[in-house]
This record gives structure tokens, sequence and C-alpha cells, in this order.
């Protein structure tokens, strides 16, 4: 499928910029970009927010996403869309697969400056998982799902979201914005790189 390999090649661009971009040192050390933006979130805390971003965050975990990837590829087998089941599957795992050999590979350590109000993950903090992968999955399930007539309504939803876990993910100090928007930036061109094959297959 040369479509997944332009998307690998690109979305790993995207992710070694990133990195090289966010990181100072060897060990991947965060910019005082990264720290203040973590300060300044740390300060708003009120528990009406922890609750709502302790909340949101799910929405951007592989367990919640992959029995969904799951149900929705079955969806489309059963109802004669073979072909659209195998693109999202390749987009969503696809990614998913990316952001995690990407972590092992920079193996940047998580935030520790403010405390954390959830339990830190036990895998590396770049790119975030949960932003690379609810992007992934919103977008790729827009392009499988919505006729092209509604996308645009859809992607405002799936834009709200988007954002929202990502926020969550700073807001709960488990990740630094760096990681959030790498993860999400990476996420973007891997399905765009998706979207001609759509096309053709709508054609």
């Amino acid at each position: 499928m040369p479509v997944f390999f332009r998307a690998a090649a690109a979305s790993s661009l995207v992710l070694a910029v990133s990195a090289f971009l966010a990181c100072t040192g060897r060990e991947c050390a965060p910019s005082a970009w990264d720290l203040q933006v973590l300060e300044w979130l740390a300060a708003k805390r009120v528990p009406s927010l922890d609750a709502l971003f302790k909340a949101v965050t799910w929405m951007g975990s592989f367990w919640l996403l992959l029995p969904l990837a799951l149900a929705l590829v079955a969806a489309l087998v059963v109802s004669g869309h073979g072909a659209k089941a195998r693109r999202f599957a390749a987009t969503f795992g696809g990614a998913v697969v990316l952001g995690y050999v990407t972590k092992l590979l920079v193996a940047r350590a998580r935030p520790s400056a403010m405390e954390p109000l959830i339990a830190l993950p036990g895998d590396p903090s770049f790119p975030s998982g949960h932003a690379m992968q609810i992007t992934a999955f919103a977008l790729a399930a827009i392009l499988a799902l919505a006729p092209a007539t509604q996308r645009g309504r859809w992607l405002v939803l799936a834009l709200v979201v988007i954002v929202l876990v990502g926020v969550s993910r700073l807001y709960l100090q488990v990740h630094f914005p760096s990681d959030v928007l790498a993860g999400t930036a990476a996420a973007v061109v891997w399905v765009l790189a998706f979207v001609p094959a759509n096309r053709k297959r709508h054609a």
C-alpha cells in the first residue's frame, strides 16, 4: 500500500522535526515555554476543571478507542464496505503504532515540575499518544463514514474533541505542550495522506 508508506514518511518527518525543536539536550529536556505553559495551567486548577479534564482525557485513551475502532471496522465490513474498513484500520492503527515507536526512540521523561492530577503513565512522554490517537481516530472516522457534504460539521465537532483531549493532557500535568502539538500534527499529516485514496474510491 504505497499510501501507507507515504503517510509514514511524512508523519515521521513531522515527529523528527518536532522532537528536534522541542528537545533541549540529549535527554530531550523540556524547553522554557513547555514549563511555562504547565505552570500557568497549574495555577488555574479548580475542582470543577479537575473533574472535567479527568473525564475528558479518556476520549483519547487507546483502551477506549480500540474497541470503538474494532466496532467501526466490523460495521463497515458487514455493510459491504470492506475497502473503507481497511483504509480506516490502516489510518488509525498506523498512527497508533508510529506514535508508540516514536515514544521508544525519543524516550522523553514525563513532566515532573508540577504535581500531576492522575498517575503518570509508564510510557515515555513524546509524542502524546492520547492526542495522536484521538486525532487519527476522529479524522479517519469522518473520512470513512461522513458524506462529503456533511464533513464540515463533523470536522468542527472533531476539532473540539481533539482540543479538549490535548488540553486535558496538559492540565493533568502528564504531557508537555510540545508532546501534544507533535502528536496532533503528526496524526493530521498521517490522515491527510489517505485523503486521495478515499476520494478515488468515492469518484
